[in-house]
């Protein structure tokens, strides 16, 4: 209705809009609308059209437009899906009604296709204006969240069609949160504090208590860090102590080497008068042993003369006594070879007699050998009949090898097929327990019929996702998300009876919710594809089609067959990359949308494909409206799979076992050729054997014959040389050997006489050498007493001189390590100061009782002795005065945390009070509101405010639950998807929403669609409820104090509907076809028109001509609602 017609009766009942009301929707190129206007009223705003002709796109609008994220449609996470198909920018603005006094703000968001990441989620993709001023999207949501208390994000103000089953299954948690914000932003602040100072608390009792365990040890450690500082401070006083003695020493050892040097001056003196001494009784001494020594001399050279005569003729008689024994000797060598020239026949003539006797003997033995050319035939034979035989083994060998062969790898094919196998049955059961998990009530239910089949007739299937297995997980995404999780959860039967007993038994029994369906008999029935193979055939070669999708999954035929039905998997294409670029450059959803032969060419054929852009999946639907026949396209960006994961092929799997079976027939098959090989090749391998053992006795008999004629050879040999050496002739030299017997015994006799002639000769030389002996001796022992006197004189001086010479280098050593000594003892260990005074060292060192280098030298190897026994730490008293502060500090800290905590224990208490004070009065009034609106519908309810199980303190775990009963006498019971029905969990949702209607700080909801699942009875009911809740009058005082606008989502209204007629409802029409207004003035026209005619039929007006009806058409041109 137009702003300028509203009258006062209208302004009285429905008000004006609410600030932050959405005032107008300007939308262009989004999804199904090309360029239109919507103008929404101030209160209950009913949105009406078919399915597909873009009702829900408002609401994606209005998210959209005013910052919110694609992800929170639960359509696709991507802007960039909603531009419309086939063009480059879409556009939506948004008008808010505004505050009193304050500018009206117009909220622009520019959508280009061609902006942002190809692969990304398009966040770059969208431009945002406020008041044609461009803006950040943090800026919108600043606007809208702070200045109108608008919350896009919230389930209880914004409910998309894709999220309304969420609600219901929302945590407790996530309801009390969701319900905070609508209440009041305050709530929901005030409790993430609290949630945040509860954690802390936590982090810091725990830190708190880590601090005191700190302490307590830091204690501990400090109590054995303060007796090993005792130590080291008694071993530091022991080290003192011997620094003491060690300085005391060295005035000891400087005191010592005086007193040495003292003595070895006193000393050197006494040897310096003892060298005077003996240097003036050498000279005498010296004169005497000269005269002696000359007169030893003279004698010693007679002595020599005579003893050289003596010596010469012993030597010529040893030359002539040796030419005798050298005569003698040879004389008798000649005798012997002339002896031995007699007996050197006889021996020849016996060796050759033994000689021919060997040679007889050999000639005997090779007798009974065969000839060498015997034994070579016999060799060569054997050797040849070896070769055959090692050749038929080799073969047979190498049958055997082979046949072996093939039996290990058929082994090796079964264990990889048996592995295979296994590997397919963990799969199976690893998809199993991961749907189990997620659904848990299926668990329940699969064990039940597992554990009593007996109770139906024929195969109980499921669930189906359990029976499915996918190509790959991008088929596993598709299945799960293009069929309903209805199917998906459900079980399949083979006939009515079992169907009837497994509702009846988990149903109404077990009080269990399931979902059953019949498939006869569990037959796949054949149905004709959809596209004809000329078609199929080009969108695979052209635009990347890989088949249909019930082509991708494997599933026994009942649960194939349940798919059909429910999905329509064997209409749906699968596409790849290539195909999503032939819907953006090539039309093929135009293509696909095309009727074949056979098919109405003037209505345009339905379709669905998924494509992928990345690893981005998208599907898109193309549905045919039954009122203009024209196509609506729809896009979806597919998640990946939650709980429908790939698992094992029963195709493939039976493939396995069908090869691992074939594999071991294979196997057994070979066993008996096996045996026969080892056999053949056992007897071969003896055949073998002894044909080596016959070569072997050849080649022996060959080796006797070459020994035995090499044995008669040389035995012929040595007989030939025995008697070549017997026919010699010897009397020539025997004739040589008696002249020189001759000569050699006339030289004997002449070296005999020159013998006594020397020996005479030397007899004299010996009388006249004893007498110059004689006298030598007396004067050479006369000569060794004088000189023996002078050398003890001379050794005395030398001794006296080095021992002078000894105690002068002592003295001059001693002197200069006292002079070092002082000097070290008066720098290390001071006893005077420069003026002269004694030090504090002095006296202290005169307390030591010890006087001497070693008693000294005992008293520090004794001190250190017992500061070694103490282990040194030089850390351990720094370590001890470290810890004490360290001690100190943690006892502040602990006191302050602690004090520090109660102060903030006191704060969460006073906040936890006021928020649990206001909180419970909202709760306990959406209680009261809950219970009367379910009793209308003649069911009970109950909204309770959860503390949690375990400790009320922490606020992170309460929530809100709702409590419900839909049939009379059972208790209530929290609502849950596994319990209740889709229309019971529909009108929990609903009723709890308009409970929360009058206190929502949001100025308008949405909800889309909540009547779906409802039966006409609680359709009514709700509707009523909607309608009252939503359209109470304003106050008196202020048209815009109300309870909010609302956008109600709906493809259909019950007929008769008495509750339309209240003037705070508009309803927006959304209608599309080529019969639909150029303009919205139009549908002014045909109501005005529509009226005449009702009246000249005489039928009353009725709610047709009600000026809060409005239309919205979106086709190519462009429209308006006013």
């Amino acid at each position: 209705m137009a702003p300028e017609a509203v009258d006062d009766s209208h302004l009285a009942a429905a008000g004006t809009l609410k600030p932050g009301s959405i005032k107008q929707i300007l939308l262009k190129n989004f999804l199904t609308f090309k360029d239109v206007i919507i103008t929404p009223g101030a209160r209950l705003n009913i949105v009406v059209g078919a399915n597909g002709t873009g009702k829900s796109t408002i609401l994606n609008a209005i998210c959209l437009g005013l910052g919110g994220e694609p992800k929170l449609l639960g359509r696709a996470d991507d802007a960039r899906d909603f531009v419309m198909h086939g063009e480059d920018e879409a556009s939506i603005t948004i008008t808010l009604a505004p505050k009193p006094g304050m500018d009206t703000h117009v909220i622009e968001r520019v959508i280009d296709r061609r902006r942002g990441k190809e692969k990304g989620n398009g966040r770059g993709a969208s431009t945002f204006f406020i008041n044609g001023e461009k803006v950040n999207v943090k800026e919108v949501r600043e606007l809208v969240s702070s200045e109108y208390k608008i919350t896009i994000d919230n389930l209880c103000t914004f409910l998309p069609q894709d999220k309304v089953s969420s609600f219901s299954s929302m945590s407790e948690q996530d309801r009390l949160r969701e319900t905070e914000k609508t209440l009041s932003e305050d709530y929901y602040n005030m409790h993430l504090q609290l949630v945040e100072a509860v954690d802390e608390i936590s982090e810091n009792a725990g830190s708190l208590e880590s601090l005191k365990q700190k302490l307590k040890k830091y204690k501990h450690e400090n109590e054995k860090l303060e007796r090993a500082a005792a130590l080291v401070e008694e071993r530091q006083k022991i080290l003192d102590e011997a620094s003491l003695i060690e300085k005391k020493k060295l005035w000891a050892e400087y005191d010592l080497l005086r007193e040495q040097a003292m003595e070895i001056k006193e000393a050197k003196g006494l040897i310096k008068k003892k060298v005077t001494e003996i240097t003036s009784e050498l000279q005498p001494l010296q004169e005497k042993a000269d005269r002696l020594q000359a007169l030893r001399q003279k004698a010693e050279a007679d002595y020599k003369a005579y003893n050289d005569e003596t010596n010469r003729c012993k030597k010529e008689i040893e030359k002539q006594s040796n030419k005798y024994d050298n005569h003698d000797d040879t004389i008798e060598d000649i005798i012997m070879q002339l002896s031995e020239l007699d007996s050197k026949r006889s021996r020849l003539e016996l060796d050759a007699k033994a000689k021919q006797a060997r040679l007889d003997e050999v000639e005997k033995g090779k007798q009974g050998f065969p000839s060498p050319e015997v034994a070579d035939a016999d060799l060569k034979q054997a050797q040849a009949k070896r070769r055959e035989a090692m050749k038929s083994f080799d073969r047979a060998k190498r049958q055997e090898q082979d046949v072996e062969s093939l039996v290990k790898e058929l082994q090796e094919q079964g264990k990889r097929f048996q592995q295979m196998v296994a590997k397919l049955d963990n799969e199976a059961e690893s998809r199993k327990k991961h749907v189990y998990r997620k659904f848990p009530k299926l668990h329940t239910i699969t064990t039940l019929i597992g554990g009593d089949r007996g109770r139906f007739r024929r195969q109980v299937w499921g669930p189906v996702a359990c029976e499915v297995t996918a190509k790959n997980k991008g088929i596993a995404a598709m299945l799960e998300f293009h069929a309903p999780k209805s199917c998906l959860m459900s079980y399949v039967v083979e006939e009515k009876r079992d169907y009837d007993r497994l509702y009846k038994w988990v149903r109404e029994e077990m009080n269990l919710g399931i979902n059953i369906n019949l498939i006869p008999n569990g037959e796949l029935k054949q149905k004709e594809r959809f596209y004809s193979e000329e078609k199929m055939a080009i969108l695979k070669q052209q635009h990347g089609i890989q088949g249909y999708l019930d082509e991708c999954f494997t599933a026994p035929d009942a649960i194939m067959q349940s798919l059909r039905n429910a999905a329509q998997v064997q209409r749906v294409l699968i596409g790849n990359d290539t195909t999503m670029d032939s819907i953006d450059n090539k039309g093929l959803l135009n293509f696909l949308s095309k009727p074949e032969a056979g098919q109405d060419p003037n209505k345009a054929a339905p379709f669905c494909v998924f494509a992928t852009r990345g690893q981005t999946i998208i599907r898109f639907t193309g549905k045919v409206s039954r009122y203009t026949g024209k196509i609506t396209i729809s896009q979806d960006q597919i998640r990946e799979a939650s709980f429908l994961t790939t698992g094992v092929n029963e195709q493939e799997k039976q493939a396995a076992e069908a090869k691992l079976a074939e594999v071991h027939q294979q196997a057994d098959d070979l066993r008996p050729k096996a045996q026969e090989a080892q056999h053949i090749r056992r007897q071969l391998e003896s055949e073998a054997q002894d044909a080596q053992g016959e070569v072997e006795a050849a080649q022996k008999m060959k080796s006797h014959i070459v020994k035995y004629q090499s044995k008669h050879d040389q035995a012929k040999r040595n007989l030939q040389e025995a008697l070549a050496a017997l026919n010699t002739n010897d009397a020539e030299e025997k004739e040589s050997l008696l002249s020189a017997l001759m000569n050699r015994v006339s030289n004997s006799i002449t070296a005999l006489g020159a013998h006594a002639e020397q020996q005479e000769s030397m007899m004299k030389a010996t009388i006249a050498s004893a007498g110059a002996a004689a006298n030598k001796s007396s004067v050479s022992a006369v000569v060794a007493e004088a000189k023996v006197a002078l050398q003890e004189k001379q050794a005395a001086h030398a001794e006296t001189e080095q021992e002078a010479r000894r105690l002068q280098a002592d003295f001059s050593k001693t002197k200069k390590r006292a002079i070092e000594k002082k000097a070290t003892a008066a720098e290390k260990a001071p006893l005077e100061d420069e003026n002269g005074n004694d030090t504090e060292l002095k006296r202290l060192i005169a307390t030591i009782p010890f006087n001497t280098v070693a008693e000294l030298q005992v008293a520090h190897e004794e001190a250190m002795a017992r500061a070694n026994d103490i282990a040194d730490d030089p850390n351990a008293v720094r370590q001890y005065e470290r810890r004490k502060k360290d001690i100190a500090e943690l006892e502040v800290e602990v006191v302050r945390r602690a004090n520090a905590d109660a102060t903030r224990a006191e704060r969460i208490k006073a906040m936890a009070d006021k928020w649990e004070g206001g909180l419970t009065q909202h709760i306990s009034q959406v209680n009261k509101l809950f219970a009367k609106y379910m009793a209308e519908m003649d069911c009970a309810g109950e909204i309770v405010l959860s503390k949690g199980k375990d400790n009320v303190s922490n606020y992170k775990d309460w929530g809100i639950q709702i409590l419900v009963s839909f049939r009379e006498g059972t208790k209530v019971q929290a609502l849950s998807a596994a319990r209740n029905s889709g229309g019971e969990r529909s009108v929990c949702t609903i009723m709890y929403l308009m409970a929360l209607q009058e206190m929502m700080v949001a100025p308008f909801r949405c909800v889309d669609e909540i009547n779906q699942g409802l039966d006409e009875r609680n359709e009514r009911l709700v509707f009523k409820r909607i309608v009252a809740n939503s359209c109470r009058p304003p106050s008196c005082e202020d048209s815009s104090d109300h309870s909010g606008q609302y956008f109600l989502i709906t493809p259909k209204l019950l007929p008769n509907l008495t509750d339309m007629e209240d003037e705070a409802v508009t309803v927006l029409f959304v209608m599309n076809g080529p019969h639909c207004f150029s303009s919205p003035d139009d549908w002014q026209q045909f109501l005005s028109m529509n009226t005449q005619r009702r009246r000249a039929h005489g039928e009353d007006d009725d709610e047709e001509n009600s000026n809060n009806s409005v239309a919205i058409r979106h086709s190519s041109k462009k429209g308006r609602v006013s």
